[in-house]
């Protein structure tokens, strides 16, 4: 039952996560790669400050805003940069960090992390937690929805057609991309927060490429700009790799067959979207 519950909650976990990636990557065509980032630094933050005698609800604020500062400056960086540079970026971003995290002993614990995280009073146990992350979910879930039947959403379709014709109908497409780069660093510290809340230990491990190629797995197959793809992709990435640990693989390629899985995940979603089908996406 514990293990159900477990699964059930990296699931809900993605879903949050993958949400941001959705909207930039998927809907708005911005490569945003530093996700981890923000992720990571959501979740540091907090347990730092916790650490350092800080109660609970600022130490939560406080990580939020961090997370928030470094998500301004990725939205700043995007309307001066070609997308190119931009990719580049936010990839060396997650790099720095991951380096940043395993060298600042003092304040990081380096490669040995910190452990003994403690949990909320509200959501002491696994499964309070988990009805916390559903209703986090489902708020996250009813946000993009609306967010992408608003005007606001075609405005983000139109972005990753042209931002020349989308200036030309007097929108910002700077304004555009800083607002969804901006939420997606949120959604991304959020779901760190609540992780960290479910495992209750904080390593550099915790992020990095591997959680990148995770969320852009769930991004690229999730490739319209629609809540229920989003949901069924991230059910596919988080439920299915599951699969593997009942059968006999040795603990040290297990992680890397997940990995081959998620590369068949998207070289399936690549020949789904072959020219034929592209051209009949876009009829619709």
């Amino acid at each position: 039952m514990g293990y159900l519950l477990s699964i059930t909650a990296k699931f809900l976990e993605g879903v949050i996560i993958s949400a941001g990636a959705h909207l930039t990557v998927t809907v708005t065509g911005i490569f945003f790669l530093a996700v981890p980032v923000t992720y990571a630094s959501g979740a540091y933050v907090m347990v730092i400050l916790q650490k350092a005698g800080l109660p609970l609800p600022p130490a939560v604020l406080l990580s939020v805003l961090f997370a928030l500062g470094i998500a301004l400056f990725f939205g700043f960086a995007y309307t001066k940069m070609s997308q190119d540079s931009y990719a580049v970026l936010t990839l060396a971003s997650v790099v720095a960090a991951d380096a940043l995290l395993k060298s600042w002993n003092s304040v990081t614990g380096g490669v040995l992390g910190i452990a003994g995280i403690a949990r909320p009073d509200f959501i002491q146990t696994l499964p309070a937690l988990i009805v916390g992350q559903a209703f986090v979910t489902v708020l996250i879930i009813g946000l993009e929805y609306f967010l992408l039947k608003s005007s606001f959403g075609r405005r983000l379709r139109a972005l990753k057609e042209s931002k020349v014709a989308l200036s030309s109908l007097g929108f910002s497409w700077k304004q555009a991309g800083r607002t969804v780069v901006i939420l997606a660093g949120l959604l991304a510290a959020i779901s760190g927060i609540l992780t960290i809340w479910r495992i209750q230990y904080l390593d550099p491990s915790f992020s990095g490429i591997p959680l990148l190629l995770t969320t852009l797995t769930i991004a690229i197959m999730a490739h319209k700009p629609k809540t229920l793809y989003l949901a069924v992709a991230t059910f596919l990435v988080v439920m299915v790799p599951e699969l593997l640990r009942f059968f006999d693989f040795s603990s040290v390629i297990l992680g890397h067959m997940r990995l081959l899985l998620y590369s068949v995940f998207v070289m399936l979603m690549i020949r789904t979207l072959s020219p034929k089908g592209l051209s009949a996406d876009r009829s619709c």
